[in-house]
Parts: C-alpha cells; sequence; structure tokens
C-alpha cells in the first residue's frame, strides 16, 4: 500500500523505522503502518487513522485509533473492509472467540459510530 500510495511505511521488521518516524515527524502527511506503530505513537498532530481490512479485534483498534488527537483534536477513524469479508470469515471459521466476534459485528454495522 505504502508503495501504491508514494509515502513511507512503518514495519515491525524494518531496521529504519526511527528515521521514518523522524521524517515523518518533521514534514509530516500520511505515513502507511502496521500495528506495530500503534504501541509506540504518542505524537500531537494525528487526526486521521485509516484501517485496512479486519482488525484483530476491538483492543487492537482502540490502541490503534487512541494514538489520534492526543492534543485533543477532532479525530476520525475508518474502517474499509471489503464487502462480504466478515461472512466468509465467519463460514471459514476464522471469527473465533468474543474479542473476533465484537470486531466482526463492529465492522459490519452500517450506522456511524459518532
Amino acid at each position: 500500500m505504502a508503495k501504491e500510495l508514494g509515502y513511507a511505511y512503518y514495519h515491525g521488521g524494518s531496521i529504519n523505522n526511527e528515521e521514518k518516524l523522524a521524517v515523518w515527524m518533521e514534514i509530516g502527511g500520511l505515513i502507511v503502518a502496521t500495528s506495530a506503530l500503534g504501541t509506540r505513537v504518542d505524537f500531537p498532530g494525528i487526526v486521521f487513522i485509516l484501517h485496512m481490512d479486519l482488525l484483530y479485534g476491538m483492543i487492537d483498534y482502540a490502541q490503534e485509533s487512541g494514538r489520534a488527537g492526543r492534543a485533543s483534536e477532532e479525530v476520525d477513524s475508518v474502517i474499509i473492509i471489503e464487502q462480504g469479508r466478515v461472512e466468509s470469515l465467519r463460514k471459514a471459521g476464522r471469527i473465533r472467540g468474543l474479542d473476533d466476534e465484537i470486531i466482526a459485528e463492529f465492522v459490519s454495522t452500517r450506522e456511524c459510530r459518532r
């Protein structure tokens, strides 16, 4: 995704993550990241979080989305998931346990969460 968008990426296995974060902090804009970034970010100015595909659970969603708005900014958090994805994961038996079921239900609801 980072390559397609032309932005830097942050991944837990990358060797130059600190450099990427320093550049991002200096120039701002967008950075594509895995959930590995979520536990390291405590920066003001993050106002938009975009999640792609089903998250690992509500705890991950809360942690990742909670990285935004650290300076009382208004924040948007959006989850994009392919139509029918939750149903296909259920059929394949990949929705297991309460946390998986909660996040599956959360992304399947069509109403705004605000």
